[in-house]
């Protein structure tokens, strides 16, 4: 890995952890903001992912449908580790981002489960 790649990498790790304070934070209000909670845990699972492809020489990319399609084809053995939950966390944070009434549709427990996988799961299961 380049000089460029390790810094780069290392900047996605750092911007994930920053989210992860943030997440701790919402968390305590689950029951309030259950909405919050997986939005603000899909952002974490990003910048481990965008990590992930640097350090392995995948493409980069800001746009969330380039993203899954480079994922949903990987044949790399983590990213098909992480596919499942990955996309799960991406579908129900659009759905918390955009539909008005997700806060109330979505259980606090379906929100800690999320923020399990993005803090959790996929950090490990990418070797973060």
């Amino acid at each position: 890995m380049s000089d460029y790649q390790r810094q780069h990498c290392q900047a996605h790790v750092d911007k994930a952890k920053h989210n992860e304070k943030h997440l701790n934070d919402v968390l305590k209000q689950v029951s309030l903001y259950p909405d919050w909670v997986v939005a603000v845990a899909f952002y974490v699972a990003v910048h481990y992912v965008e990590a992930y492809f640097t350090s392995t020489g995948l493409p980069e990319d800001q746009r969330h449908n380039v993203r899954n399609q480079v994922l949903s084809a990987s044949s790399d053995s983590r990213l098909r580790k992480i596919r499942g939950r990955y996309m799960a966390l991406y579908n129900r944070s659009r759905f918390a981002r955009y539909f008005p009434t997700s806060h109330a549709r979505i259980r606090p427990d379906e929100a800690k489960r999320f923020a399990g996988d993005a803090c959790v799961f996929i950090p490990k299961s990418l070797g973060y």
